[in-house]
């Protein structure tokens, strides 16, 4: 057996091993309560294993030349290799969270079940190295994860889960005719061969209606504005383990396919990268607004979660437009870089933060600070998990959201410097108020956890012992490294070295990073004063907004501005608007069928009466010259018989009409019945669109 054969092997068990054993791991762990989710977790660290042997190997792509439209093509190492290994990890540590979070209730095998479904199709998608093989794990991810959000089988969850499954299935739809756009255009869609196709193709409006059509679904997984409505309430609802990959894995997703239109598709496109930056830096600076106003403690995270894609979105959109200008190689470098470091300092941050959630929802029973005011009071694993946490997000220096952002905002500077245009200079003051507003929501987590005390529960949250347990404190443990790990520089520079090749940087371009990323360059006093800024604006928006307006003595006020609900201010009337549209129209095609029905009918119903009134004639003249045919002929009797079912069919013509009511009553009845299982619906859809791919791939 050859090397590259095992290669083959270990890729599809990485991807597939999880699905298939999906049902067995959660038929096994309904069998014992306290064991449920043994199996999933061996599953799990069986994928890590498999993760970290691939990524050693050497970058290359692996076909299984039979499958879907020319080959099913996975990659070994790279940027694929990193977050795929990046996901086992956090499904490893959130599964081995799970048990304590769901020790009051037990998890349904079905959320067992999607976990690892979800886990296969979403190292799938980082392992994919073609659009198509992307699309189809795309689609099987956002439909599993579905089943996350539905968990607490809560109205607030069915509400949210019909928000992100509109969202994933519209966005996958979009998404569908964009790649069907791109493969009639190009003729591929393969990673290596899309940068000289796509330069090739000479039809460039068409290539960039087909790349708005891929930034649509994409940007709709990743919660880029104004595709973020599903995370600020799939996330309150979801159990925090999920919540941890939603966040930190599942948006990734959609950030992997965003580059590889930034990159390999549209290329140095000035226009493409503005219009990246314009969606990025509001989706950065809206979703710092809504963390800074919320009082729930997952609603921050998850809002805070939108903003950090907005800074991930600003870095490729600076990427791709310092790519198009002379001698912007350099920032394009520093860009991209800190995009990629940024993305996976986020995965870590968020796994720590949202598991540090789940300890307070599942013993606190309650996210709204006014309730969990002082809980974390006395708690040290707990405090250091997510202090570590607060600062990384935060972009203190010597941790590693530091470093990330210090690289984006060194993309803006060259950028605003190259192009002389001060609406990047604006654009980079956005970014460090930005960057302050997320020191001061989680300056005001902090405090709400561990510094204020509740008036009446202080006590017991005090003296009742956490109760965590091996595992729950063992994955909380875990998090620290993970996060720490990514601020040290010489980690930094070989994560770095290994995605380059993704973004088709030079060596050149690895050599230059290699020097930015060193201590004297990143702590040199240039390089402090944007943190420095971001800091100072974050201390006085928190004595200012958090001290002096939200904090009062009952509690915390909910600044939560109705303007900035997307889904209640735009998408909802929108969907009414349609409906009724629609309705409106279905009425207008029954009304005119119902009266040309009529029209038809009544007309049939003379003319029929008219045959029957001259047979009746007939029959009298006929019986009036040939009375020898009887004594008592019944012609009379024949006439009033015809007449009267002439008459009886003209005066019963409104039965035709009362079918068309009828018609119309079971189609209005469907619209409701389809109206009210509207997730159902979604689901088919999403479902519609994996059998689609997979019956390319068989045949």
């Amino acid at each position: 057996m050859t090397v590259q054969t095992v290669q083959k092997l270990i890729a599809l068990a990485q991807v597939f091993l999880p699905m298939v054993l999906a049902y067995p791991a959660a038929a096994m762990g309904k069998r014992s309560k306290k064991c449920r989710f043994l199996p999933a977790l061996a599953l799990c660290l069986t994928e890590t294993a498999l993760c970290i042997f691939c990524l050693l190997e050497k970058e290359q792509t692996l076909t299984f030349s039979p499958f879907l439209m020319g080959g099913l093509s996975l990659s070994c190492g790279g940027f694929g290799g990193i977050y795929a290994f990046v996901a086992s990890f956090m499904w490893t540590v959130a599964t081995l969270f799970s048990p304590m979070y769901f020790e009051r209730e037990e998890a349904s095998g079905r959320y067992i079940f999607s976990w690892l479904m979800t886990l296969g199709a979403t190292v799938g998608m980082f392992l994919s190295q073609n659009l198509v093989t992307a699309f189809l794990f795309f689609e099987i991810l956002s439909l599993c994860s579905y089943i996350w959000v539905v968990e607490e089988r809560t109205p607030s969850a069915f509400d949210a889960g019909k928000t992100y499954l509109a969202v994933a299935v519209l966005g996958g739809m979009v998404l569908f005719f964009g790649l069907t756009m791109l493969q009639v255009l190009v003729g591929t869609t393969d990673f290596s061969a899309l940068p000289a196709a796509c330069a090739a193709c000479e039809k460039k409006t068409q290539l960039t209606v087909a790349g708005l059509f891929i930034l649509f679904g994409f940007g709709a997984k990743a919660g880029m504005f104004p595709l973020h409505i599903w995370l600020p309430k799939a996330h309150p609802v979801a159990p925090s383990p999920a919540s941890a990959l939603l966040s930190g894995v599942l948006t990734k997703a959609g950030i992997f396919g965003i580059i590889v239109l930034c990159v390999r598709i549209l290329g140095a496109n000035m226009s493409f990268g503005q219009a990246l930056i314009f969606l990025g830096t509001v989706t950065m600076v809206l979703g710092a607004l809504l963390a800074l106003a919320s009082v729930n403690l997952k609603r921050t995270l998850a809002c805070s979660s939108v903003s950090q894609i907005g800074f991930i979105l600003v870095g490729l959109g600076c990427g791709q437009a310092l790519s198009s200008l002379e001698n912007g190689e350099e920032g394009a470098a520093l860009a991209f870089s800190g995009s990629f470091l940024h993305m996976l300092n986020h995965s870590a941050l968020k796994l720590a933060l949202f598991l540090c959630a789940g300890v307070v929802a599942a013993k606190a029973g309650s996210l709204q600070f006014d309730d969990i005011r002082g809980f974390g009071r006395k708690k040290p694993l707990l405090c250091a998990v997510f202090l570590v946490g607060c600062l990384g997000i935060g972009g203190v220096p010597f941790f590693n959201g530091y470093v990330s952002k210090t690289l984006l905002h060194e993309g803006l500077v060259q950028l605003a410097a190259l192009t002389g245009r001060r609406i990047y200079t604006f654009v980079e003051w956005l970014f460090l108020f930005s960057g302050g507003m997320t020191v001061c929501y989680m300056a005001k987590l902090f405090t709400v956890l561990f510094i204020d005390k509740h008036p009446q529960r202080q006590k017991q949250f005090e003296d009742t012992k956490p109760h965590l347990g091996v595992q729950a404190s063992a994955a909380l443990a875990l998090c620290l490294p993970a996060v720490l790990c990514m601020g040290i520089l010489p980690f930094a520079r070989i994560l770095t070295r290994k995605g380059a090749s993704f973004f088709l940087l030079s060596e050149q371009q690895g050599e230059e990073l290699t020097l930015v990323l060193s201590f004297r360059k990143l702590f040199a006093p240039e390089s402090l004063s944007g943190a420095g800024i971001s800091l100072c604006i974050g201390a006085v928006l928190f004595v200012a907004v958090v001290l002096g307006i939200m904090r009062r003595k009952g509690g915390y006020r909910d600044l939560k501005p109705k303007a900035l609900d997307l889904e209640e201010l735009l998408y909802r009337p929108l969907c009414k608007l349609g409906l009724l549209f629609l309705d409106a129209a279905a009425r207008l095609f029954d009304l005119f069928d119902g009266t040309a029905l009529l029209f038809s009918l009544s007309l049939l119903r003379v003319v029929c009466m008219l045959f029957e009134l001259f047979d009746g004639v007939i029959l009298l003249l006929s019986r009036w010259f040939n009375p020898s045919r009887g004594e008592k002929p019944g012609w009379r009797v024949n006439f009033e018989r015809r007449a009267g079912a002439a008459s009886e069919r003209f005066l019963h013509w409104k039965d035709g009409y009362g079918k068309v009511k009828r018609l119309r009553f079971t189609f209005e009845n469907t619209v409701s019945m389809v109206s009210r299982s509207f997730a159902f619906t979604m689901t088919m859809t999403c479902l519609g669109l994996c059998m689609l791919f997979l019956y390319m791939i068989l045949f």
